[in-house]
């Protein structure tokens, strides 16, 4: 999807630089929480910890998304509709987790297939108004 997002940006701002580091510095903080899963296995702290690491992704990668819509208004916009599943599924697997681990992990999993299906990776792209050049 981060590559999606910036196939046709031409310009960079300087929002997109602070919200782009900010959500690489939570994507690479993501294995310490994954490390109390490998060494505790499902427990609830567990995945209070994972869960509250994606909803701080999901809530990056919004910020990110919404300096790129800024900086091109001149693109025509794809659906962000799926940026907002973040804000609500990532709780709740937390949520959920809190009392069945097991199933907040499977949300999880299900949402990361979600964004991975390439119908969502298409709706990330910002088009130009113009035809992109030939790659």
């Amino acid at each position: 999807n981060h590559h999606a997002l910036f196939r046709y940006i031409e310009r960079i701002t300087h929002g997109m630089v602070v919200a782009n580091l900010v959500l690489l510095l939570l994507i690479s903080f993501l294995p310490f929480p994954t490390e109390v899963f490998g060494r505790f296995g499902l427990s609830r702290v567990g995945m209070l910890y994972y869960g509250a690491t994606m909803f701080l992704i999901a809530l990056a990668w919004n910020m990110l998304y919404q300096q790129v819509l800024a900086a091109h208004s001149e693109c025509a916009k794809s659906g962000s509709w799926w940026t907002i599943i973040g804000f609500t599924a990532y709780p709740l697997a937390t949520a959920l987790g809190y009392f069945s681990p097991l199933a907040g992990v499977l949300l999880v999993v299900v949402l990361a297939l979600f964004y991975a299906h390439p119908r969502n990776i298409a709706s990330v792209v910002i088009r130009p108004s113009y035809p992109a050049p030939d790659d």
